[in-house]
């Protein structure tokens, strides 16, 4: 019982019918498809880290201009104040 296969008996063989005109033909243009949407997917989330980032910045802004004038403590008044008659 001598085999001229590499390995094995023989029993296992991969056998794959010829595909049809049809799909050659609609393969390509779904891994066409397949790439253009991950790309544009990948450009969206840049985009979108961008926005985050923007806001993130803006509310940090704002609250520093909110709490700018006050991080100094109590002010003195520029005005002397009038003294009471005793």
């Amino acid at each position: 019982m001598s085999n001229n296969n590499a390995g094995g008996c023989g029993f296992f063989k991969w056998f794959d019918p010829p595909m049809y005109n049809r799909s050659r033909n609609v393969i390509p243009g779904l891994l066409r498809n397949v790439d253009r949407l991950e790309t544009e997917l990948r450009i969206v989330r840049q985009r979108e880290k961008r926005a985050w980032v923007s806001f993130l910045v803006c509310v940090l802004i704002f609250f520093l201009l909110l709490l700018g004038g006050k991080s100094e403590g109590p002010q003195s008044p520029t005005t002397p104040m009038k003294q009471l008659p005793m």
